[in-house]
């Protein structure tokens, strides 16, 4: 949802092949989630080539299934600047 609304503010796309998960707080940190490996699993399926992932996160990389490890990249991210930095273009 943030990043729509960074999209829609800023007039700059999203990356079609960027998918991305976690939680937002009120001072801009990307918190993090359950459900990794099924949430990277429907990505791959939707033809997503990048998943940004909470930092917090980044312990369970070894434990998501090696298909979503070898056919997806894989980024950890701590806030929502990085977020945009990464999935909305120029």
């Amino acid at each position: 949802m943030f990043v729509a609304l960074a999209s829609l503010n800023s007039n700059r796309k999203v990356y079609g092949d960027i998918g991305m998960t976690g939680e937002v707080n009120l001072c801009g940190d990307v918190l993090p989630i359950g459900g990794l490996s099924e949430k990277t699993l429907a990505a791959l399926a939707a033809g997503m080539k990048t998943v940004l992932i909470p930092r917090g996160n980044e312990k369970n990389i070894p434990e998501l299934p090696t298909e979503v490890r070898e056919l997806l990249t894989i980024v950890p991210v701590d806030t929502v600047d990085d977020v945009i930095n990464l999935a909305l273009a120029p």
